[in-house]
């Protein structure tokens, strides 16, 4: 159900650049507009991953890393895919103090799951395998795929506001709240719920 949303979140993306571009310049414009979305599109679907992950300077990370907290993350990962009968994520940490996790990817073979070492750093290893059991319940759901389209698209248009703002001096501020909005669009109550029923791996 998750990769019809993310069609259709494409869907209405491609749409939306198809309908400015017909108001700016008619069908020319749409036409041009066509061919951006549809670039858009393929630039998402491919590489999204490596852009959520550049966007957090995320660093991949291995069962043979120094940190115990990070081989025992690696271990949680590989335990717990095993567990759900998928193949195990590529396995990321961000240098953040904020507690956070996130995955991305287009499906359970392309996909990576990231932590902060904030979390790493907060949480007992037992509420770290449950975070890690429900991030890994949204690679397999497809969920990564869609939030993957709105990091993407939160990237692309809040790189477009910023240097409209940058002349009157409120650049940060504008990309800051963009990307908020952005983000609570794409993000889905049911689809948290759900992921949430899958924390019993960890147990």
């Amino acid at each position: 159900m998750s990769y019809f949303k993310a069609a259709g979140l494409m869907l209405l993306i491609h749409v939306a650049f198809a309908g400015l571009g017909w108001w700016i310049a008619g069908r020319e414009g749409a036409l041009v507009a066509t061919i951006i979305a549809l670039a858009f599109h393929i630039l998402v679907f491919w590489y999204a991953e490596k852009i959520v992950l550049k966007l957090h300077n995320a660093r991949e990370v291995g069962s043979d890393d120094p940190s115990p907290m990070i081989r025992a993350f690696v271990a949680d990962c590989d335990r717990l895919a095993m567990r759900a009968n998928m193949p195990r994520p590529r396995t990321y940490i961000v240098d953040a103090f904020q507690p956070n996790a996130f995955v991305a990817g287009r499906d359970t073979n392309h996909s990576s799951i990231a932590v902060t070492d904030g979390l790493l750093k907060t949480l007992s290893r037992a509420e770290v395998s449950a975070v890690v059991a429900h991030e890994l319940a949204h690679v397999k759901r497809g969920d990564a795929l869609a939030m993957g389209i709105s990091s993407g698209l939160a990237a692309v248009f809040t790189t477009i506001l910023g240097i409209i703002a940058w002349p009157i001096g409120q650049r940060k501020r504008v990309e800051r709240i963009a990307a908020g909005l952005i983000a609570r669009l794409g993000h889905s109550h049911a689809r948290e719920y759900a992921a949430a029923n899958a924390i019993a791996l960890a147990e």
